[in-house]
């Protein structure tokens, strides 16, 4: 009876932690998990992903130093323009994507900033909207929020983890079904391109 109450205790001790998180499957295809989080009263999005690639740790993080390339990784970039390198690790960059007529084009300018840990090669990329970095453009609708975060672990059978965090409102009466739809499908194919890129020769 010991047993079985302990076994129970760490059995609540999960569900609650699970329940806790909030996260839902919305799908698992192709070696990517897509979670989803209610949309929040302000239309933000919240979505993560779980997937893993075969290349090696130091070519992850060579793809994600290389900032020109979230242009092939995000749907319906119309333009990415580098604003100001920190380092090799952190830098500042406008983001413009092409929204459909009658929406107007968006523009976010992102924070970017990469660790990896010397002992344990856990790469981690931290993303964030820095709206007041530079003027707006009456052109475009400025996004105030937008984050994303990604965690990549080495693991003992030579793949790499990817486990990633998109924090978005793009602001503007956009239908929520249609917004969620974009963004989902975004999210996986640019998944499906970053994981394909870390195998290109110029990372390895």
């Amino acid at each position: 009876m010991r047993y079985f109450l302990f076994f129970l205790l760490v059995c609540s001790y999960f569900f609650a932690f699970s329940q806790g998180t909030g996260w839902t499957l919305y799908s698992d295809k192709e070696g990517i998990k897509l979670y989803t989080k209610p949309t929040k009263a302000d239309g933000t999005l919240q979505i993560r992903l779980l997937s893993s690639t075969t290349a090696s740790i130091a070519a992850v993080l060579n793809t994600s130093r290389d900032v020109q390339n979230v242009k092939e990784r995000i749907v319906n970039t119309k333009s990415l323009n580098i604003l100001k390198v920190i380092s090799v690790n952190e830098v500042y960059y406008q983001l413009i994507s092409d929204f459909p007529w009658p929406l107007s084009d968006r523009e976010v300018i992102v924070h970017a900033i990469i660790n990896q840990d010397p002992k344990t090669k856990v790469v981690k990329v931290d993303s964030y909207s820095t709206p007041s970095y530079i003027l707006e453009n009456k052109d475009y609708v400025r996004v105030y929020t937008w984050e994303t975060h990604s965690i990549s672990t080495p693991k003992p059978n030579g793949t790499v983890e990817i486990d990633y965090w998109f924090t978005y409102n793009p602001r503007g009466s956009i239908p929520d079904a249609i917004l969620e739809s974009i963004t989902k499908e975004s999210t996986i194919n640019g998944m499906k391109k970053f994981i394909e890129l870390t195998h290109a020769a110029k990372y390895q």
